[in-house]
């Protein structure tokens, strides 16, 4: 069985390591470079880009032509009488697989996770890149900035990614619709996920009435999840410029109000990162195991 896996799968994953490889020597090449503006630079920016999307690029890879081909391929083609009757009991054969192909994506998932990370920490201790970013709808800084790139987020969303494409395989016998299904359910999760997680744990709001300066200390390495102009009763302002020219016509009013009105911001502190990654990865990982649990039923309570 273990002879049979590496077949089935060697080329995918010699290409995961000669990706690793290559993105391993460009972050080393293009982080010890300081290059001018051009297409180096253009380079290096992609590098460094690619960090952020790394992790939804695998886990699509990983459901699309690992996980939902599994069991679809198998039976579409029939190929799978052949082998759940030589002997070798089917939960068995899905057992060594899914083992196998779990322990393969671990190991890879955790060196990516550590060049993602090293970036990170390189972009953080730059004085250039202490400027918060827009990443996936929320503005982070420092360690922020790799909350899905880094850390155990990333290793265990590319398990859940090969969960979710097992059990889609297990239900839809056509290859290519499984792959598919697999790949737009990742898609819808993953995107739900990201734009929902700031708020597993209550966000805290600060108020910034704009006439002092900007709350550096506090929100140094915070995520904003929101700012916003609210009015004097607290209420938040969808359009500014409408509810300035209305108070205000004047234009020299207008921008003295726009500037005078009051921020509300909502962040989640630097201290609730740890909480978050682990709250995100427990529920990856239930549902990874409830997603392995209806696999086993499946395959084991089916009739073909």
């Amino acid at each position: 069985m273990t002879w049979l896996t590496w077949r089935q799968y060697r080329v995918v994953l010699l290409c995961a390591v000669v990706a690793i490889l290559l993105y391993a020597l460009a972050v080393v090449m293009v982080l010890n470079a300081n290059v001018q503006p051009g297409p180096w630079y253009m380079f290096k920016s992609m590098v460094l880009g690619f960090g952020n999307l790394w992790p939804q690029l695998i886990g699509l890879v990983v459901a699309t032509f690992i996980g939902a081909p599994l069991l679809a391929r198998e039976r579409e083609q029939g190929t799978h009488h052949f082998a759940w009757t030589q002997g070798i009991a089917r939960t068995r054969w899905l057992a060594v697989k899914l083992g196998l192909l779990v322990l393969v994506l671990v190991i890879l998932s955790i060196c990516f996770a550590l060049l993602a990370n090293k970036r990170f920490e390189f972009e953080t201790n730059t004085a250039a890149n202490h400027s918060m970013i827009t990443v996936l709808g929320v503005r982070v800084v420092g360690s922020w900035r790799g909350g899905f790139s880094t850390n155990i987020v990333s290793v265990v969303l590319v398990v859940f990614a090969l969960m979710l494409g097992v059990a889609v395989g297990c239900f839809v016998r056509r290859n290519i619709p499984a792959m598919t299904i697999a790949f737009t359910l990742f898609l819808v999760v993953f995107l739900a996920l990201t734009n929902w997680y700031t708020y597993l744990l209550p966000p805290q709001t600060y108020i910034w009435d704009q006439q002092h300066d900007y709350p550096q200390d506090l929100l140094q390495e915070a995520a904003i999840v929101k700012m916003v102009n609210i009015d004097q009763q607290g209420n938040e302002i969808k359009n500014i410029s409408a509810y300035c020219h209305l108070s205000s016509p004047d234009s020299q009013d207008m921008s003295e109000c726009i500037n005078s009105t009051p921020i509300k911001i909502t962040y989640q502190p630097a201290e609730n990162y740890w909480p978050l990654q682990w709250i995100v990865s427990g529920i990856l990982l239930v549902l990874s195991l409830g997603l392995g649990t209806v696999i086993f039923l499946r395959v084991r309570s089916s009739v073909d």
